[in-house]
C-alpha cells in the first residue's frame, strides 16, 4: 500500500488537528508528481511552477524551474503569483459574508446596490413587442452575478480607451468603462436562464459590496476574510518585503510582462496575488480540516445549485465538472504573465492549486495531470486495501 506516510493515520485523527502537516514524501507518487513538475519546465514554456497538494494525509509542495529567468531562485510555498480570477471565489465569499450578517439577500436586486452614474442595461426589445419599452421582465439579481447566469457576455466591448490606456495601467477597466459600455449593451435574455461565466458578473458584485459598505474592495476583504483565515500574503496591494517574493510574469511569447493593476472599484474580478501555503490553508479551512469563522459561508459557496449541462454545474463559489473521480469544484486563473488553478474534491476531502509564472502552457492541464497521478494511486490503495 503506498501512502503519504510511512505510518497510515486514522482519517479521524488527522480531520480534528488543527492543520495537516507538512509532509515531504519521496514515495512513487511523490517522484511521478515531481517527474511531471520538472518536465513541464523542461519543455522550455515554463519558466516556475508550484504544484500545492492537500489531502486528509497532509500538505505537500512540489516545484521546479525560477521565480525570474536569470536569478536561479527557485519557487516556493511563499513565493507570490498574480492568480487572476481565483480572486472571483473571494469575492463570492465576501458577498456570502454580507449575506449571512444580512446586510444583503441572494435575491436583491443589483440595481440597489450601484454607485451613482452606474445603471445596469436594459432587455433588447423583441420586434413583436416593438411598441413596448425595453426592460428586464426578470430583475438582475445578486445570486445572477455570484452563479454567472445574468446574461453578460464574457468580457465588456470598451469602445472609448484612453491613448496611453494598457493592461498594465492602474486604471485597467473603471467604472466609467463599464458605465459606457452598459449604455451601449443590451440583454438578450432574462437573468437566470442559462450560464455564461462572466468578468463583468464578479466585478459588479464586488462593486455592489463596496456600495453597500462604502468601503473600498482590499480594505473589506482584508478585514472580512484575508486576516481571520490567516492568509498574509493574499492581497491586492503588496508590502515592500512581499514584493521582493512576487515572481516575475512573462507572456505568449516567454517575455517579461508588467504586473496587472486593476482599477479598485472593479478589482473583485482577478486582481489578487497570493501564495501556494495561502491558497492551501484557504482550502483546509473550505474542506473543514480547521475551524473557520466564515465555515458556513464556505459550505455554501461549494454547495452546486445550477446546472450547466450533463458534466458541468455551478455553485456560488465555483464551477463544477464531472470527472472520473467524482465532482470536482475549481477556478482557473490568468493574467499576462501568470496562470493558476484551484480544485477542490469536497467528498474526497482533496484540494489541487497549480501556480506558474508563464502563459504558454494551460495551467488546468497541468492540474489534470496531478490530479490524475493522486486519484489513480489513492483508488489502486483502496483496491487493494478491500476484501
Amino acid at each position: 500500500m503506498v501512502s503519504f506516510l510511512k505510518i497510515k493515520i486514522p482519517f479521524w485523527i488527522v480531520a480534528i488537528s488543527i492543520l495537516p502537516q507538512w509532509v515531504f514524501g519521496s514515495g512513487p507518487v511523490d517522484r511521478r508528481i515531481q517527474t511531471a513538475v520538472d518536465s513541464w519546465v523542461g519543455t522550455g514554456k515554463v519558466a516556475g511552477v508550484v504544484v500545492g497538494l492537500l489531502s486528509p494525509e497532509g500538505q505537500k509542495i512540489f516545484s521546479s524551474g525560477v521565480v525570474s529567468k536569470g536569478s536561479g531562485a527557485k519557487p516556493g510555498p511563499d513565493t507570490i503569483f498574480e492568480v487572476g480570477s481565483i480572486t472571483k471565489v473571494f469575492t463570492t465569499l465576501l458577498f456570502m459574508d454580507e449575506v449571512g450578517k444580512g446586510r444583503m439577500a441572494l435575491n436583491d436586486p443589483v440595481s440597489i446596490y450601484m454607485p451613482p452614474g452606474l445603471s445596469l442595461p436594459k432587455r433588447a426589445r423583441s420586434w413583436r413587442n416593438f411598441w413596448k419599452l425595453p426592460s428586464l421582465e426578470e430583475p438582475v439579481r445578486l445570486r445572477h452575478l455570484a452563479l454567472h447566469t445574468s446574461g453578460f457576455p464574457r468580457t465588456p466591448s470598451i469602445l472609448d480607451i484612453p491613448k496611453d490606456w494598457s493592461v498594465s495601467d492602474p486604471d485597467y477597466i473603471t467604472t466609467a468603462m463599464v458605465e459606457d459600455f452598459f449604455n451601449r449593451f443590451t440583454f438578450k435574455r432574462d437573468p437566470g436562464v442559462a450560464y455564461e461565466y462572466s468578468v463583468i458578473n464578479t466585478g459588479l458584485l464586488g462593486i455592489a459590496v463596496c456600495t453597500r459598505e462604502q468601503k473600498d474592495y482590499e480594505s473589506l476583504l482584508i478585514g472580512r476574510i484575508l486576516e481571520p483565515m490567516g492568509l498574509k500574503d493574499t492581497r491586492m496591494e503588496l508590502s515592500r518585503e512581499q514584493s521582493k517574493r512576487l515572481a516575475q510574469g512573462y507572456g505568449v511569447k516567454g517575455q517579461p510582462v508588467a504586473s496587472i493593476h486593476m482599477a479598485r472599484e472593479t478589482a473583485g474580478s482577478g486582481n489578487l496575488k497570493s501564495t501556494a501555503r495561502d491558497l492551501l490553508k484557504f482550502i483546509s479551512f473550505s474542506l473543514g480540516f480547521q475551524p473557520c469563522p466564515l465555515e458556513s459561508e464556505l459550505k455554501e459557496a461549494l454547495v452546486p445549485c445550477f446546472e450547466i449541462n450533463t458534466l458541468r454545474k455551478r455553485s456560488l463559489g465555483y464551477e463544477y465538472l464531472n470527472t472520473p473521480y467524482g465532482s470536482m469544484a475549481y477556478q482557473d486563473g490568468k493574467t499576462l504573465g501568470f496562470q493558476s488553478f484551484l480544485a477542490i474534491f469536497p467528498m474526497k476531502r482533496i484540494g489541487v492549486v497549480v501556480l506558474e509564472n508563464s502563459t504558454q502552457i494551460n495551467s488546468q492541464a497541468m492540474a489534470g495531470i496531478i490530479v490524475d497521478i493522486v486519484m489513480r494511486d489513492r483508488e489502486n490503495r483502496n483496491s487493494l486495501s478491500s476484501p
